[in-house]
């Protein structure tokens, strides 16, 4: 799952036509000039851009808290305002070891991360949001 782009089309469209303009006269503003732009600026996100937010972490790390509690919420099949930071996977969402185990497996396919067996020690919710973080960093 992707980061919502940052920018309307349209809008950028016109900005690089007129940068382009501005820059290299009209013969340089052409469409195939802009589809050349595109793919610069196509792959940012809200994540690449904004520094911190209020708790001073980066806006990436909120969003690895959130792609974590989904994939909690979805493997434990419980609600997502259940999922806390401070909820006991065992005792508060029913987690066995089966579970957990699946729970690495969910977390491997949504982060693209490798967690061995002998890493799943997850106490916590926030305890899979650091191990996540950690495997990114």
């Amino acid at each position: 799952m992707r980061t919502p782009l940052l920018f309307n089309t349209a809008a950028f469209a016109t900005t690089v036509t007129v940068a382009l303009t501005l820059a290299h006269g009209p013969a340089m503003a052409d469409e195939s000039t802009f589809e050349q732009a595109i793919p610069a600026v196509v792959g940012t996100t809200a994540s690449d851009h904004v520094s911190a937010d209020q708790t001073g972490r980066s806006a990436q790390a909120a969003t690895v808290e959130e792609r974590v509690k989904k994939v909690i919420a979805a493997q434990f099949d419980v609600p997502e305002d259940q999922v806390v930071n401070t909820a006991s996977l065992t005792e508060d969402l029913q987690a066995n070891d089966l579970g957990m185990i699946e729970l690495a497996l969910g977390l491997e396919e949504e982060f693209g991360i490798l967690i061995p067996d002998e890493e799943i020690e997850f106490t916590t919710v926030q305890s899979v949001i650091d191990y996540v973080e950690g495997k990114q960093a």
